[in-house]
C-alpha cells in the first residue's frame, strides 16, 4: 500500500471581515484530490482517505465555526454540484484563540464562519491545513 501522503496540504490562511450576523464560507476541499493522488483528476489511481482538518481562528467578536460536509447532486458534472449540510458547530469566544481539529469523513467539506454577535466582526484571522493521520 502506497502512503506517500503530502505532511500538510494548505487549504486556507485568510483574514476577513463579516457584518452582523452574515456568514463566509472557505474553499472547499475535495479530498479524493488531496489524498495521495499521483495523477491528474480523471484518472484511475487516485485514493480516497480521511484526512484531519486542523487549525486555530481568532475572531474580534462571538461566532460559530462550522464544518460542512457535501454531497454531489449531479454527480457528473465537472466540478459538481455541491449540497453542503452542517455537520459539527464549535463555538468561537470573542477575542480568544480557538483551536479546531476535524476528521473529513466525507469527500466534499468547507468551513463556513457564521457571526453570532450581531455587529460587525471585523478582522477574523482563520488558517486551516490539511494532514494525514
Amino acid at each position: 500500500m502506497e502512503t506517500s501522503v503530502p505532511v500538510a496540504g494548505l487549504v486556507e490562511e485568510v483574514s476577513f471581515n463579516l457584518a452582523g450576523a452574515a456568514s463566509r464560507d472557505g474553499d472547499s476541499i475535495d479530498t479524493r484530490d488531496w489524498f495521495g493522488s499521483t495523477m491528474p483528476d480523471y484518472s484511475d489511481n487516485r485514493k480516497f482517505g480521511f484526512p484531519l482538518l486542523d487549525g486555530a481562528i481568532l475572531a474580534p467578536g462571538n461566532a460559530n465555526l462550522i464544518l460542512q460536509l457535501a454531497v454531489p447532486t449531479f454527480p457528473i458534472a465537472e466540478p459538481p454540484v455541491l449540497a453542503f449540510s452542517n455537520f459539527q458547530t464549535v463555538g468561537v469566544l470573542a477575542g480568544q484563540w480557538v483551536q479546531f481539529s476535524f476528521r473529513v469523513t466525507a469527500r466534499f467539506a468547507r468551513l463556513r464562519v457564521t457571526d453570532t454577535s450581531g455587529v460587525a466582526n471585523n478582522g477574523i484571522y482563520l488558517v486551516a491545513a490539511l494532514r494525514g493521520a
